[in-house]
């Protein structure tokens, strides 16, 4: 961190050991608040949907005019959801 925000790898520790601090070399994280960055994971009305954050950006959308309608943006998954219906 100290070569990326200080351009001085050792300005962080320096400043820590000046200051009889304890530097804790490994990243705590609280996986539940993380798994939020990397996906979303949506149940309502019987409905479920898992998708990744970046794939959300790029191929889920709201319509404009209708509150209540998402717009999935995928042939692929289009199909395989006919698939699935019609073998059903």
């Amino acid at each position: 961190m100290s070569q990326h925000f200080y351009e001085n790898p050792d300005i962080i520790s320096n400043y820590a050991d000046e200051h009889e601090m304890a530097l804790d070399t490994e990243f705590k994280y609280n996986k539940r608040e993380l798994r939020r960055f990397i996906k979303l994971d949506v149940t309502r009305d019987g409905i479920s949907l898992k998708v990744s954050r970046g794939t959300a950006d790029e191929k889920i959308r709201f319509s404009d005019a209708e509150p209540n309608l998402v717009i999935i943006d995928s042939l692929t998954f289009a199909n395989a959801m006919r698939n699935e219906l019609n073998n059903n």
